[in-house]
């Protein structure tokens, strides 16, 4: 069946059903990977240490009711998110079992998390089957499901959010930022980490504002700088702090 075909697919059946939808993905994450995975070293701050994302971010999620993250790899962010936010109830998900259980080993300590050894569809489906209530929650998304040789789940997870939850900011990490290269981003085959890439599994009838950096300046200790976007949808009234609209900018779609 070709890519086309399964794509109208998923949006029909999405469109009727709303969260009671089976994935058409599980054929393509079981897909061997191309390379062995080295687990990454485990830090004590989030989003690569930039500053100035941790700061859009925090933004974001002061205003939230729940955290949702796709690749947790050794849990450096979701360990951050929930030190700082402890009221927020938070779900990710780490397919690859060495890294699932030592994050698991970082957060076992933390009540108001679920973590799951599983691929990012098949949680999403899941969570939101058992408690349809986390559609209507306000959300921030980490989506970092993406890499390490193998076909990414990005467009199943944006057409999944988009056309299911009523509200949130979508963050995507390692996100190509036009007209800004010093900002590295995730490419694999024919797979560029890009708006370009997902902007067809978006739901068309919905109303979003897509954000990039608009800075230069490396913060982070620890990485380069690491391209992202924020697709923010249901806040009508949204906006930033006077001291980060410098830092970030919408982009004209």
């Amino acid at each position: 069946m070709s890519e086309k075909i399964k794509t109208h697919i998923f949006l029909k059946i999405t469109k009727k059903l709303k969260v009671f939808l089976p994935f058409f993905y599980s054929k393509v994450l079981k897909l061997p990977k191309q390379q062995m995975r080295c687990l990454s070293e485990f830090l004590e701050i989030g989003f690569h240490g930039d500053l100035y994302l941790k700061e859009i971010a925090f933004h974001c999620l002061s205003q939230a009711e729940q955290f949702i993250e796709t690749g947790t790899n050794v849990g450096s962010t979701l360990h951050y998110v929930l030190k700082h936010f402890s009221s927020l109830k938070a779900y990710s998900c780490e397919p690859d079992k060495d890294a699932y259980e030592f994050a698991l080993s970082k957060v076992k300590d933390f009540s108001n998390v679920n973590l799951f050894n599983q691929f990012s569809p098949d949680m999403l489906y899941e969570i939101t089957k058992s408690d349809s209530s986390i559609l209507e929650k306000d959300t921030v998304f980490w989506l970092d499901a993406h890499g390490y040789g193998y076909q990414w789940p990005l467009k199943d997870e944006i057409a999944f959010i988009t056309h299911n939850f009523t509200r949130g900011y979508i963050f995507i990490d390692d996100f190509q930022v036009p007209e800004l290269n010093c900002f590295k981003w995730d490419e694999y085959e024919n797979q560029i980490c890009s708006f370009e890439f997902i902007k067809t599994s978006m739901n068309k009838n919905l109303m979003f504002s897509l954000y990039y950096p608009s800075y230069t300046e490396k913060t982070s200790e620890y990485h380069p700088l690491t391209g992202w976007c924020l697709i923010e949808f249901g806040h009508p009234n949204f906006n930033f702090p006077a001291t980060l609209e410098s830092k970030i900018h919408k982009a004209i779609i």
